[in-house]
Parts: structure tokens; C-alpha cells; sequence
């Protein structure tokens, strides 16, 4: 066998491995991987069960030939048939239409386009993150590396090779800023002159490479893309199966609870009909013949359990949409998070705090703060204090280059120009704190 297939054959078993691109959380993953795997263990067990042996077994008249039964067992598999009271008389003809069972057939093919619209939203987030100018593929391996250096405490030379690639990621991540920072869009004064300081919910409203919210606003589609999926999926199975009810998981489980039979309920029935024609002697004759369909006792259950399942998803995906909508988009939570990290590595006094939210609402932006977020969420939190402090000691460095260069030009400043040299400014207003003194509560969050 071929060694190279054999590799590849083992990668697919290495879901907790960190070599793995884990450039979203869990909740996404559970969409697209955890129930894609469910996925295709449904269609490999309805798969056996259709291919191996017999998945449709009807009752023949005495006259037909070993080769007519085959021939009527297959045209009834093909042609769908229908469902009626075994202790009742045959529905007319023209009413036979409407009790027909058509899903058994393309059950696998239904469940395999399941799996791929639960990994649409995954495709579309890895292709379009590339649009932000951030390489957030390379930025996790990195940082994934990074922390299979620091775990293991034994190694000499851990620390050394994991502040490398930690520093060279700040780098590549404050050369990002610095090109966005060429063409930063305005703010809208009017909207934040209503909200209260700290609660602002964007450093910009534009969407755009240079507004550094455009990674942040994407993930956030794609969460929500996530839970219209989960709504789509629960009525496209419906649609499917041809249920009368909207919830229908609910009803077929009512009733295996109760113990009320298939042949009374009508849900994913064993014993159906099928009416054919079949032409003998130049003349047609029709028959009517008693199909079992084993098969269905294995949709039952598969279609149950699969729809609790997107259930449960569709309140996970909602409950994971509003914690990372208030943990990106307010101003608070971003602050609060990179001021968190800057305490780990012990680099944080209560003097630099106005410098801290300077540092996080204009230099780094929502978009930074996310992508450390997701090194925090994959890798390890010491590494993403490792590197909100890397880009702490670079803002910090440049911020007193700058100062050091305006004191040349003291005299030509105006009042506002040289509060700036001793300290840090909110926003666009003009109240500005020194870098050595105190925070009031109304300025810290």
C-alpha cells in the first residue's frame, strides 16, 4: 500500500492535534467538523444497509418467476411507493399521489449536501479572511509552534525559540497596523458624542482594510451564516422527509415515548405499497404488491437524532454569536482583555493605563484584539500575553520616539498640540492625561 496514502489516512484522525488549522473556536468547529463527521458515519451505516443486501423486500403473487420478483422489487425501489393502513381498504388511485415515500432512496445523497452546507460558512470565512491583509493562517501555525516550545518546561532552549516567533509576529502584525494607520477612515463624532466612554461600539464605523474592523465584522457574518444555517437545515429535512409538522423530531419522539406504533403514526413507515404494470401476453395488467422497507428503521433513528442535533446547534451558534458580538464589538471587553494579558506579563502599571486604551482602540484595533483572541482561544494564553505585550513594548517604544521628536517643536505647538507631549489623548476630544499621573474612575473602564 502506498505509504503517502497511509499518511494521509492518519491525518484525518488527528482532531485534537495542534498542527490542525484552528483559525476560528470550538462552536465552529462542532458545525462544520464535528457534524460532518456525524454526517458521513449516517451515510456509511445507511450505506451498508442499502448496498448490502436487500433494502426493499415485496410481497410477489405465486405466478411470478424468480426473475419477476427481482424486476418488481427493483421497480418499486426506484419508483417510490406509498403508505397506507394495512387494516384499511387501498386509497383510490388518483389519492395514491399523495401518500407517496420518496426519501429513502436519496437519504445519503440528502445527508452528503447537509455536510457540505455545514461547511459553506467555513470555506467562505478561510477564503475571504485572506481580504484583511492579515496572514491569519501563518499568525496561528506560528503561534501553535510557539506554544509546542513553551509546554514542555523541560526543553533549555524553549523559551528563546518561542520568543522569536512571538517577536516576529509582532512585527508582521505592527507592519499591518502601520499600513492601515496610512489611510484610517474617520470616525463618526456624532454617533460616540451619545455613548458613554468605554461602551463604544466600534473604533470606526467604515468597513474597510483601513478601518481595522473588517477581520471582526466578517467573523461575525460567518457566525451568523452559521445560524441560518441550522434554521435552513431543520426545514430542508423537513421538506425531505415530507412531514406535515414544523417540528417534527418532537412528534416522532412523542411518540416512541408513548410507544405508539409506526403503523398508527404513519412515520417512516416499514410495510408500504406499490403499483405497477407489467405486460403479458400483449395485454398490461396491473399489480398491486406489499413492499417492507428495512431501511426505514434505521432513518427513523438517524433523522431524530440529526435533527436534535441541529437543534442543539441552532442555540449554541446563537449563545456563541452574542459573546463574541459583545466581546468585539465593545470597546469595554477590548480594553478590559489586552489590559488582562499586559498584567500576566507584569508590564502594566496603573500610570499607563490611559496609554493602555489608547494603545487598544487606536493602534491596535478591533481586528488585532480578535486575532489574539483566536491565539488565546487554539494555543495557549501565556503566548497571546506574550505577544500583546511584544506589541505593548513597540507602541511604547514609538510612542516616546514621537514625543521626544515634538519637543523640537514646542514653541510652533498649539495648547492642545502640547498636552500630547506629557500624555495621551481620548478619541478626537481634547482632555488629555499625563502619562505619570492618575486615572479617574470616568476615564478607565
Amino acid at each position: 500500500m502506498d505509504a503517502t496514502f497511509v499518511r494521509k489516512l492518519a491525518k484525518l484522525g488527528r482532531l485534537g492535534s495542534s498542527h490542525l488549522r484552528y483559525d476560528d473556536d470550538f462552536i465552529d468547529r462542532l458545525n462544520y467538523q464535528i457534524t460532518g463527521i456525524l454526517l458521513f458515519l449516517f451515510i456509511g451505516i445507511i450505506g451498508i444497509r442499502q448496498y448490502v443486501g436487500k433494502p426493499i423486500q415485496c410481497w410477489s403473487p405465486q405466478e411470478f418467476t424468480r426473475g419477476w420478483e427481482e424486476y418488481a422489487e427493483n421497480y418499486c425501489w426506484v419508483s417510490n411507493t406509498y403508505y397506507a393502513s394495512v387494516s384499511n381498504r387501498l386509497p383510490d388511485k388518483p389519492n395514491r399521489k399523495d401518500l407517496m415515500i420518496g426519501y429513502y432512496q436519496w437519504a445519503w445523497i440528502f445527508l452528503g449536501v447537509q455536510a457540505l452546507m455545514f461547511y459553506i460558512p467555513c470555506i467562505l470565512w478561510r477564503g475571504l479572511y485572506n481580504q484583511s491583509r492579515f496572514n491569519i493562517r501563518r499568525i496561528i501555525q506560528m503561534s501553535a509552534s510557539a506554544t509546542d516550545i513553551i509546554m514542555p518546561l523541560s526543553e533549555k532552549n524553549g523559551n528563546a525559540s518561542s520568543n522569536t516567533s512571538i517577536k516576529f509576529i509582532a512585527k508582521y502584525l505592527d507592519s499591518c497596523i502601520r499600513r492601515r494607520h496610512l489611510g484610517r477612515c474617520k470616525p463618526d463624532k456624532k454617533l460616540n458624542n451619545n455613548i458613554k466612554p468605554g461602551h463604544q461600539v466600534s473604533t470606526s464605523w467604515c468597513c474597510s482594510h483601513k478601518s481595522g474592523n473588517c477581520l471582526t465584522i466578517l467573523y461575525l457574518l460567518i457566525k451568523l451564516l452559521y445560524i441560518l444555517n441550522a434554521i435552513s437545515q431543520v426545514y430542508l429535512m423537513e421538506i425531505f422527509i415530507g412531514t406535515k409538522y414544523t417540528f417534527y423530531g418532537v412528534y416522532v419522539l412523542k411518540d416512541l415515548l408513548r410507544g405508539l406504533h409506526w403503523a398508527d403514526s404513519g412515520h417512516f413507515p416499514r410495510v408500504t405499497f406499490c403499483d405497477f404494470q407489467a405486460k403479458k401476453l400483449g395485454k398490461n395488467h396491473l399489480y398491486t404488491l406489499q413492499c417492507v422497507l428495512p431501511i426505514n428503521m434505521i432513518l427513523e433513528k438517524v433523522f431524530i437524532i440529526l435533527w436534535f442535533w441541529i437543534v442543539l446547534l441552532f442555540i449554541i451558534n446563537i449563545f456563541s454569536f452574542i459573546n463574541w458580538t459583545g466581546r468585539l464589538l465593545q470597546s469595554r471587553f477590548r480594553v478590559q482583555f489586552i489590559r488582562k494579558h499586559l498584567h500576566i506579563m507584569g508590564t502594566l502599571v496603573s500610570s499607563d493605563r490611559p496609554m493602555s486604551r489608547h494603545f487598544v482602540e487606536h493602534y491596535l484595533g478591533a481586528d488585532v484584539v480578535f486575532i489574539i483572541r483566536l491565539i488565546s482561544t487554539n494555543s495557549c494564553e501565556f503566548v497571546a500575553s506574550q505577544l500583546a505585550n511584544e506589541l505593548w513594548m513597540i507602541y511604547r517604544h514609538r510612542r516616546h520616539a514621537e514625543l521626544e521628536d515634538m519637543k523640537f517643536g514646542h514653541a510652533s505647538l498649539s495648547p492642545s498640540q502640547k498636552s500630547k507631549l506629557s500624555g495621551v489623548c481620548f478619541g478626537n476630544s481634547n482632555r488629555c492625561v499625563p502619562l505619570s499621573s492618575g486615572v479617574n474612575n470616568d476615564d478607565v473602564v
